[in-house]
């Protein structure tokens, strides 16, 4: 047969199902309701208590796995678990080296919340993976889901949801603070919290809203050139703080991840310099790992000089030596 030549340009999803919702937690729920809900899912016991407020809104049950303190688990412990789906998470962007051989009639779950471009895994069944655009870049929401199994898509809303438009306004008059002198400090501190209070209750799955669709283009088209600079602020901070670090091999750079007995100490002590560093997680009730009261992450962002990147890390020096 002839080829024509022209017209329009063909696609093979090659069996591969895509979505596109506001957020993590809106990816979660789709994926559950697509044929996961009810199910046993077997999960990480150190994760953001979101993902199980959704497994049991989705009234799945849930049983754990160890998380060691380097972020890897071993995998001989899965062994003699019964579950229908396995859970794994990609922290701070370092891949999970995955078996196919135990998944064998299982689904596998990617939380693939720190990276901006999800990577399929091979090998295995059936599949599901999803990220947070909001953890990576600067936009208030957005998360894509690919699976090689078909997405309830109907169950997203045709709505956007209400948090973006808060998460944007509060965005801008942070920019505006910074940049022009302009407003106050608590207005976009108010404001952040008030989106996430409707994130929050809000409990279904949304497109994103035009804001955000309008903006992703332009932080894809700047994403080499934003990793290469968190490449760099990694690297000033791993001359200083490589003590105090866990050694990930991260496919994408989103986070400097510190691993300290004193968290508590440090946050609070740099907090009182006008250093804000985020905690993952807050500890979820029920579950028992020492990496919830250690981890302390650093931004990597373009948004930072290197001097202040340094700034941060001398004044984690000067915690411990004080």
């Amino acid at each position: 047969m002839k080829k024509p030549f022209g017209g329009e340009a063909p696609f093979n999803a090659q069996g591969v199902f895509y979505a596109m919702v506001h957020s993590g937690r809106g990816a979660l729920r789709l994926l559950l309701a697509s044929g996961l809900a009810k199910k046993r899912i077997l999960l990480p016991d150190y994760l953001c208590k979101i993902v199980l407020e959704v497994m049991h809104q989705y009234k799945a049950t849930c049983d754990f796995y160890h998380v060691k303190p380097d972020l890897t688990f071993d995998w001989k412990q899965i062994k003699g678990k019964r579950y229908d789906a396995l859970y794994v998470i990609n922290y701070f962007g370092q891949k999970t080296k995955i078996r196919p051989a135990l998944l064998q009639g299982k689904t596998l779950i990617i939380d693939d919340v720190f990276s901006p471009l999800p990577e399929f895994p091979k090998g295995v069944g059936a599949w599901v993976i999803f990220n947070s655009l909001r953890k990576v870049m600067p936009l208030a929401e957005g998360a894509l889901v690919a699976a090689n199994f078909p997405l309830r898509t109907e169950e997203i809303k045709s709505t956007a949801g209400e948090f973006a438009t808060f998460k944007y306004k509060a965005k801008q008059i942070k920019a505006d603070y910074l940049t022009l002198q302009k407003g106050h400090q608590q207005a976009y501190l108010n404001m952040f919290a008030m989106a996430e209070a409707k994130l929050d209750t809000d409990r279904g799955i949304h497109i994103p809203s035009l804001m955000t669709l309008g903006l992703l283009p332009v932080q894809y088209s700047n994403l080499e050139k934003e990793q290469k600079i968190r490449q760099s602020q990694y690297q000033i901070l791993d001359k200083c703080l490589n003590a105090y670090k866990i050694d990930l091999k991260p496919d994408n750079f989103s986070f400097y991840v510190l691993k300290v007995n004193c968290r508590d100490s440090l946050k609070e002590y740099l907090a009182k310099q006008g250093i804000f560093l985020p905690a993952h997680w807050p500890v979820v009730k029920g579950l028992s790992n020492l990496l919830y009261d250690q981890i302390l992450s650093i931004p990597l962002d373009s948004r930072y000089s290197d001097a202040q990147i340094r700034m941060v890390a001398y004044a984690i020096r000067r915690f411990f030596n004080e």
